[in-house]
């Protein structure tokens, strides 16, 4: 558990441990619910270990974000969001590293979405190639999604523990949606951009 704690915190997907802690913020004129979110039919379709999986969605006010060095994080605080989780059939072997996540947020000012993908693509500038206390990061090329964009490639290894993920960043105004696909390798990039390509059309 140690190493998965770790990890997700430093791809910035602790949301779900963040989701029933969250402090009030300004009310956003249009909120977030599971409708804005890829149906797990999308889901499975670009990721096909996923099908005949589940999905559950929690509300997300707050997202960690690079900081000002590899290593450091920080919070920002969304007007409105979601997280949904995809997992593997019950009986799926793949466990956590065949789930997928989806976090998608609604800033009412603009600016502060541009901000956020903003340090993601100066994150992978500065630090792709470069070990981050045992995980590595390396940048990926992703195709043109809405108004800006960014991917990398994370692995962690602690205690003979693999953890492995594509993550794909992306604004359309002032929403930003983050997919994490927990158990992908580089060359699977194109499922993840599925996902997020369905995140981009749900999120309207």
């Amino acid at each position: 558990m140690g190493a998965r704690k770790k990890f997700v915190g430093i791809v910035a997907a602790s949301a779900l441990l963040l989701s029933g802690a969250m402090g009030t913020a300004q009310a956003a004129p249009k909120p977030v619910t599971d409708k804005n979110l890829p149906t797990m039919a999308q889901v499975a379709k670009a990721v096909p270990t996923l099908k005949k999986g589940s999905f559950f969605g929690e509300k997300l006010r707050v997202i960690d974000v690079p900081g000002k060095t590899c290593e450091a994080t920080k919070r920002a605080k969304a007007d409105a969001g979601r997280v949904g989780v995809y997992l593997p059939h019950p009986k799926s072997e793949l466990g956590f590293n065949g789930m997928t996540m989806v976090q998608t947020v609604r800033f009412t000012k603009k600016a502060k979405a541009k901000q956020v993908v903003s340090d993601f693509q100066r994150f992978v500038k500065r630090c792709s190639g470069k070990s981050m206390d045992g995980t590595k990061m390396t940048s990926i090329k992703v195709p043109k999604l809405g108004d800006q964009r960014v991917g990398f490639f994370m692995r962690t290894v602690e205690e003979g523990e693999e953890m492995i993920a594509n993550v794909i960043v992306t604004r359309r105004g002032g929403t930003v949606i983050q997919v994490f696909q927990f158990g992908a390798e580089k060359s699977d990039k194109s499922q993840t951009v599925g996902v997020t390509r369905a995140a981009l059309q749900r999120s309207r």
